[in-house]
């Protein structure tokens, strides 16, 4: 599977070729709505699935998770969580000292 890594040196690497171009470029949409799919998979809620469809609901999931344009969105996401935390921990202990519990 191709990183975002991978597609952005290929994209480099042919700037001048159309077809190839625009074959990125699907494959950002493509990656974009598998991306999304997934997001919006997770925040599904199901009442009652029988076996099968609930088989088939743990396949889907399994199978988008392990795609890499999904665990590149993942680790992105973390990622921006932790520059939060750090961001909110230093905006705290940079108020004045009569404000500080």
């Amino acid at each position: 599977m191709l990183t975002y890594s991978d597609l952005k040196a290929i994209q480099e690497g042919n700037k001048r070729n159309a077809d190839i171009l625009d074959l990125l470029r699907e494959i950002k949409r493509l990656r974009g709505l598998v991306v999304d799919s997934c997001v919006m998979f997770g925040r599904w809620r199901i009442h009652d699935p029988s076996p099968e469809m609930m088989t088939a609901i743990i396949k889907l999931n399994e199978t988008l998770r392990a795609e890499t344009c999904v665990i590149e969105h993942e680790r992105m996401v973390e990622k921006q969580r932790q520059i939060e935390y750090v961001r909110n921990a230093a905006m705290l202990d940079n108020r004045p000292p009569e404000q500080r519990n």
